[in-house]
């Protein structure tokens, strides 16, 4: 089984094609000259002479100034990772299979040697081209006063599969704990850091996690994603297909498998259509072996150990839910894909449309946009009187995530044919859900739809949800496919779909002078959005002239979205 992945410069919306991060922090217990580690991982081409600052900051004290390691021995250095350390020999004697090389005229250089002195309780920023592209520890904070990053005689790493913002997050680091390689370095008699790491596994080796370029281009294919920790999930297969065009800007849409756990089934269902309107298909496959039991582990997504008999005792954490897997999932084919999107929109059929209108009803929270459930067996019904899984007694669900289901957009899509209520079909049979639901798929969706709307309504709360009836179709995968495109179709044509970098031009830039000019060889008004660096859109406006104010913008770093008569294109702007 392969893990992949990679690590670039991302706005929650869009990735650059040049930038560093920060991937590890090795402090350990060997005396002078000491095993003291900075690991960085560059994406692109980046001239460390007059492109990157790292700075430093001591016992809580301002970052830079004279806080500062010297990184200009590394010249210029394209896609690769390199260490910052303070002796070689020593380095190499704790990781006997990593070549540190020192010498710049050799290829495979990745090492420079620093004589600053750093502590466990310091932290590091890392700036490219003016910007905080990279950051370790909490601004004006000494770790020992907030211990949760307080690094000692440890090993510190950046999580995979979570971009680097630039900014402080506790949260996407791993830590081996406070004076854990005490005794486990070579200089101490130990097996050497190397092993030592290497048993913890995850992402504390080096060189492995966020770097090791794994990218999505247009194809059809499959990947294993593996969910990072707090998680507690297994490794999904995902079956994919991107049409040509700008993947950065197309929607993504993830298709749910039914009992059949036939993930590249369901993406093929959609690849004519993705190419005909340019949107991404993501199929992620639970399979038997890694998630076995169709109902509790998959169905009702692991909310309880016995979906069946629920209780307080067997109601799992939202780590080991199931559905919990869909949010990063979408994160990290973004990030692969350079995607700008902060939404995605979902199917499910049979199955899957279980697994989909469980996860609106109990992570309504989530990022995502349209869900259309085609065809479910039987559902979790929004009423009262009935135990889980049928209705909501015993269900564990604050009445708070209901009122946030209903509002979201959930299509209740029926094929008017799917009438068969003999069990050999698939369809679960028993005296409780034909009590309460009905027989058959088509009536039982019909009961989940017109109970829930009932409910919402006796709440006095807002429901966006809508049911649609498609004639002349059984349960049938594919046409319910092609009938759910309708549903998505506002969001897949949201976008432009022409690049035309060429054509547009922003200057000057950098400005200073609180405009700039979009010069465009095309005629016509011009659509612009900016983004700031955490994705946030922070200004949009149509433009008559070629005349763009950013006097309302703070300095900084933004990305222009520039569109005109169908064209478009995706510029980095920095205001000084």
């Amino acid at each position: 089984m392969k893990n992949f992945y990679f690590l670039l410069f991302f706005l929650p919306v869009i990735c650059f094609a040049q930038t560093v991060s920060i991937t590890k922090i090795i402090e350990t217990d060997c005396s002078a000259p000491y095993v003291k580690t900075i690991e960085l991982y560059v994406t692109g081409t980046v001239d460390f002479r007059t492109e990157v600052q790292l700075n430093y900051m001591e016992n809580g004290g301002l970052w830079g100034a004279d806080k500062e390691v010297e990184v200009a021995d590394f010249g210029s250095i394209t896609d690769r990772f390199i260490y910052i350390v303070r002796d070689v020999a020593m380095m190499q004697a704790e990781f006997p299979s990593i070549t540190f090389e020192t010498n710049a005229s050799v290829e495979g250089f990745n090492t420079i040697v620093t004589n600053t002195a750093t502590n466990g309780n310091d932290g590091y920023q890392l700036i490219l081209n003016g910007v905080v592209v990279s950051q370790f520890g909490k601004t004006d904070t000494d770790a020992d006063d907030d211990t949760i990053w307080e690094h000692d005689d440890s090993v510190v790493s950046r999580k995979s599969g979570i971009v680097d913002t630039g900014a402080w997050d506790e949260t996407h680091w791993v830590y081996s704990g406070k004076n854990s390689l005490d005794g486990n370095t070579k200089c101490k008699g130990g097996a050497g850091v190397e092993a030592y790491l290497s048993n913890l596994g995850g992402d504390f080796p080096l060189q492995y996690g966020s770097g090791n370029g794994f990218t999505l281009t247009a194809g059809t294919g499959s990947f294993t994603f593996t969910p990072q920790a707090p998680l507690n999930r297994p490794p999904v297969e995902v079956f994919y297909h991107i049409p040509d065009g700008d993947i950065t800007t197309m929607t993504i849409l993830m298709s749910l498998h039914g009992a059949g756990r036939n993930g590249e089934s369901y993406r093929d269902y959609w690849i004519q259509m993705a190419n005909e309107h340019g949107f991404i298909v993501i199929a992620p496959e639970f399979t038997t072996e890694n998630y076995p039991g169709l109902g509790d582990n998959y169905n009702m997504s692991n909310i309880f150990d016995d979906g069946d008999n629920p209780s307080l005792e067997t109601f799992n954490d939202k780590s080991e839910w199931t559905f919990s897997t869909l949010d990063p999932l979408f994160d990290y084919v973004k990030v692969a894909a350079s995607n700008i999107r902060e939404t995605y929109n979902a199917w499910g059929h049979s199955g899957g449309a279980q697994f989909l209108h469980r996860f609106v009803t109990y992570l309504p929270n989530s990022k995502l946009d349209i869900a259309v459930c085609s065809n479910a067996g039987w559902y979790t019904v929004a009423e009262n009187g009935v135990s889980f899984p049928y209705g909501i007694d015993n269900g564990q669900l604050p009445t708070t995530d209901l009122i946030t289901a209903f509002s979201k957009k959930l299509i209740v899509h029926l094929g008017k044919n799917d009438t068969n209520s003999d069990s050999s079909s698939g369809i679960r049979r028993n005296d409780v859900v034909d009590a309460h639901q009905g027989i058959h798929r088509f009536e039982r969706g019909q009961y989940f739809f017109n109970t829930s709307q009932a409910t919402a309504q006796n709440m006095e709360v807002t429901f966006n949800w809508e049911k649609h009836e498609v004639a002349g179709i059984g349960h049938q995968a594919q046409l319910m496919a092609n009938d759910a495109l309708q549903y998505f179709l506002p969001n897949f044509l949201s976008v432009g779909k022409i690049e035309n970098k060429s054509a547009m031009k922003i200057y000057p830039n950098p400005t200073n002078i609180g405009q700039v000019t979009i010069d465009s060889a095309e005629n016509g008004y011009i659509s612009v959005q900016v983004y700031d660096v955490l994705g946030k859109q922070v200004k949009k406006e149509t433009l008559t002239s070629k005349v763009f104010s950013v006097l309302d913008l703070t300095p900084g770093l933004y990305i222009m979205q520039i569109s005109q008569n169908g064209f478009f294109t995706t510029k980095k702007l920095l205001i000084n």
